[in-house]
């Protein structure tokens, strides 16, 4: 589930704002102030591991909300959120929002169901933290980066090679491993022409469906 421009613009007089790449648009354990909501860009969710390293939950974009948790349940945010490319946002402040979502029955129903994904989607990763292997982790990680960026999705559905940014600290911590056994599944996957390691930062997936395969594969637990 996914909003529109529509569903948002339309209704609330909100503050465009624009955070580059590599920027932090909320950090865990700040005061809440308001939500945003992406018109355009790719943003990945941090949360904290009990050392204080971010472990990367997983990416948004477009037509998602940061900070829809937080609205509904705490007063600080609980997730960082930190912009991968330049990033269009619609700031809403929350005393608004709230008198919004009590106007429209629609965007009230949609709000519910966006939340339910996300305790969904944070039930299934603590699932595959504890049940899958770290190979099948990553090529999920690759595949989820990969759909989430809508420039992307024509060359996925044709199978053909897609560039993204990646880093070994973050894929370590989306998967629950170390940077060197991470390096290790990435050579692996190259030596297996599911992806063309660039440099050290910017792979390209050679074989999509490949990858598809290998993340529903049942294997033990490494």
């Amino acid at each position: 589930m996914q909003l529109k421009d529509i569903d948002i613009v339309e209704f609330v007089d909100g503050i465009d704002v624009v955070h580059q790449e590599q920027s932090y648009i909320i950090r865990e354990g700040e005061v809440f102030k308001g939500l945003f909501y992406i018109r355009s860009g790719i943003v990945k969710i941090l949360k904290k591991d009990d050392n204080g390293k971010d472990l990367l939950m997983c990416f948004i974009s477009s037509g998602d909300m940061v900070g829809i948790t937080t609205f509904f349940n705490d007063d600080t945010y609980q997730f960082s959120a930190k912009a991968m490319s330049n990033c269009n946002l619609l700031f809403i402040n929350p005393s608004e929002f709230n008198v919004l979502l009590k106007k429209s029955n629609d965007l009230n129903k949609k709000m519910m169901e966006i939340l339910i994904q996300r305790i969904n989607f944070l039930e299934n990763w603590m699932t595959n933290v504890l049940n899958l292997s770290v190979e099948q982790r990553l090529a999920e990680s690759l595949i989820y980066y990969s759909i989430s960026n809508k420039e992307l999705r024509d060359d996925i559905q044709n199978n053909d090679g897609v560039t993204i940014n990646y880093s070994i600290d973050e894929l370590a911590g989306i998967t629950g491993s170390t940077n060197g056994y991470i390096t290790k599944i990435l050579n692996q996957f190259s030596n297996e022409n599911l992806i063309e390691r660039i440099n050290s930062k910017k792979l390209k997936i050679s074989d999509y469906l490949g990858l598809v395969n290998v993340a529903n594969t049942t294997s033990t637990v490494a």
